[in-house]
């Protein structure tokens, strides 16, 4: 909704009573709330009903927007996509009565000054609804029944009807006339229409609109063609200035807002029209009121015809201000011309400060398995009531292990009013990961920052409980076997099984060729299967080797051929350390990923697990090495790598649970 006028709109509704007597004892007494009050046509009411509705014997309760469900202007209680409390129309640049639309360049309780509104009372009937929607309404008096009627709209009679269905028939009520018969003199007089939304000059609506908002372009003619230029008018209709025309400065009246002792407003700004084809010269402008000053703006000494600036207004309330309202006003003046609505009024509502508290005051502790995250622990946020708001509300958390993860705070929050802060812990070592998160605000605020201790534990994960794929306890072969894909010419391979261990061991010039020896081609690929995103293996350093120095486990195996894959993770050991590293070129290089300090000896077992996330954790025998972050997410095989002369025992894997 882009530059709109929604300006004094009445809600109505329906109220089915008790039976009535008499002849009317069939139907229920159906009474309209609140009452039309108009005595004509066209007349808008300025007091409100005597039938106990909202706004009664007081000011008419006007409502510009609403979605099914809701009580009231600012009260919304639909529920739909936008989630708890409900659906909400946004207008931007346009003009309303009020409810909560402040923002978005809206003017709230600002009358738009057309030349004549018109007012008719209920143009729908008061059940509602439309031809696309509808409420249950009660039963109403037949056609053809002949009782006198309970329903009446001004003393004009419509009979609420259903038909052969059972379903309501909308009935519509006025307008009767278009012109306003007051204006009646003799015969053949042109009566004035009774609504003219063409705006008075001194409209604050004029030139308040936006060209274009989040893509959405306003039209380039108004409803009578007339071209648009520059920021639009707010409406339908474009205000077109003649010469002499008076300027006026909008809004008449301007709220700074709530403001802390000691604090600031925001800027507001006045908006100068010259509604004239003659330029303004002499521009003076004056703000007075303790408190009150300019504050920028585009106004300078001359203002071109046809066009607008604005003054920038603010109050800076001292340390010793006394609470309460505040006023000051805002002349404008020029050479030649009287400028309409200067000078304007200012007001604005001085508070104490912001007072802050923060629940619970820590500290907060948190536990979870390393690579994983705890569960959500949650602060809450208050400010006091009868305070002012709270501005730049910010959360800083001290350690990358903690996350905001949601809550309700944003940048601000309103007297009397709490939001919420999320957060959890992931951590990446087992033991201890201490940090703090820190709540502030923009000064003048008690209470803030607020500083909450956080107590994280890392917990090291269960080793996975994995089964023998290949014990490699048969006679000694010049490859792995049936059950392993690698690199075989002329039946040789770089591993293979010698004294029931595999062994790398470079086989004769003659009969293997370079092509399958240990420094080329020394791994190898389970064949059986290709396991889920998340799988591990393990295997033994074998007894009788001289090192373990290049032995590795290689996971999510994929790409290239079954002997000759592309892709894979591998997890290597020099003895002192665990590397993990990944490749895409079939292992002509490796991209490291990190590594961790763990030691490894002949007899000691290896085991790596790789998530589907691509977090690779370690272990060597049952003690918890640490985690490794790669890039390699996916299925795939796994396999084994060892250098010459290198001795592996008791190869394992599967899916890790």
């Amino acid at each position: 909704m882009l530059n709109d006028a929604l300006w004094h709109n009445r809600a109505f509704h329906v109220e089915v009573g008790d039976m009535a007597t008499g002849q009317q004892n069939t139907q229920k007494v159906v009474t309209l709330v609140p009452s039309l009050n108009q005595t004509y046509t066209g007349m808008c009411a300025s007091v409100g009903t005597s039938n106990g509705a909202p706004g009664s014997s007081g000011p008419v309760n006007y409502w510009d927007l609403g979605v099914r469900g809701d009580s009231g202007p600012s009260t919304h209680n639909s529920t739909g996509l936008s989630g708890p409390g409900g659906w909400k129309m946004v207008p931007r640049n346009s003009i309303l009565s009020g409810g909560d639309y402040a923002g978005n360049g809206n003017l709230l309780g600002t009358d738009p000054q057309v030349i004549a509104d018109y007012c008719n009372g209920s143009r729908l009937p008061p059940e509602g609804g439309g031809q696309f929607a509808g409420f249950n309404a009660p039963a109403g008096r037949a056609e053809t029944t002949g009782l006198y009627p309970v329903f009446a709209l001004n003393q004009v009679v419509a009979a609420p009807t259903v038909d052969e269905g059972n379903n309501w028939v909308n009935l519509t009520f006025g307008p009767f006339s278009l012109s306003n018969a007051a204006g009646y003199t003799v015969a053949g007089t042109v009566l004035p229409p009774l609504a003219d939304k063409h705006l008075a000059s001194g409209s604050p609506a004029i030139n308040a609109g936006a060209a274009s908002v989040l893509g959405n372009t306003a039209p380039t003619v108004d409803f009578y063609g007339t071209n648009r230029s520059g920021n639009p008018d707010i409406g339908a209709v474009e205000y077109v200035a003649t010469a002499g025309a008076a300027p006026s400065l909008s809004p008449g009246s301007l709220d700074l807002g709530i403001v802390a002792v000691g604090g600031t407003t925001a800027v507001q700004n006045l908006v100068l029209h010259n509604n004239s084809t003659v330029g303004m010269t002499g521009i003076g402008v004056a703000v007075s009121g303790t408190g009150y000053a300019r504050s920028g703006g585009t106004c300078g000494t001359t203002l071109a015809a046809s066009s607008t600036c604005t003054i920038g207004v603010v109050y800076t309330s001292p340390a010793n201000d006394p609470l309460g309202p505040k006023v000051g006003q805002a002349t404008v003046t020029a050479t030649g011309v009287t400028v309409l609505n200067s000078p304007a009024a200012l007001t604005t509502n001085v508070v104490v400060p912001p007072s802050i508290t923060v629940t619970p005051a820590g500290p907060l502790s948190f536990s979870a398995t390393v690579g994983a995250s705890s569960a959500a622990q949650t602060l809450t946020v208050a400010n006091a009531a009868n305070t002012s708001m709270l501005n730049g509300l910010s959360v800083t958390i001290g350690s990358a292990r903690y996350t905001r993860t949601g809550g309700t705070c944003g940048t601000t929050l309103d007297a009397g009013a709490s939001c919420t802060i999320d957060m959890t812990f992931s951590p990446l070592a087992v033991g201890a990961a201490n940090s703090s998160v820190t709540v502030s605000g923009t000064a003048p605020a008690t209470g803030v920052p607020a500083v909450v201790t956080l107590n994280g534990t890392g917990v090291a994960p269960a080793l996975p409980a994995l089964g023998v794929l290949d014990n490699f306890n048969r006679a000694n072969a010049s490859t792995l076997g049936s059950n392993w894909a690698q690199v075989v010419v002329s039946s040789n391979a770089a591993l293979r099984v010698n004294t029931n261990q595999a062994v790398c061991a470079n086989p004769p010039i003659l009969s293997g060729g370079p092509l399958a020896n240990c420094t080329l081609n020394p791994l190898a690929y389970w064949n059986a299967s290709s396991f889920g995103a998340a799988q591990a293996a393990a295997m033994t350093a074998g007894a009788g080797a001289t090192s373990v120095n290049g032995e590795a486990l290689l996971l999510k195996v994929s790409g290239g051929t079954a002997a000759i894959p592309t892709n894979w993770i591998r997890v290597s050991t020099n003895g002192t350390q665990v590397s993990v590293a990944t490749t895409t070129n079939a292992g002509l290089s490796f991209t490291t990923a990190g590594t961790l300090t763990a030691a490894v000896a002949a007899g000691n077992t290896l085991t790596a697990r790789a998530d589907a996330n691509g977090v690779v954790y370690v272990w060597v025998n049952s003690t918890f090495a640490g985690i490794v972050q790669t890039t390699v997410t996916g299925s795939g095989r796994i396999g084994m790598l060892m250098p010459l002369n290198q001795r592996v025992d008791n190869f394992a894997g599967g899916n890790a649970p």
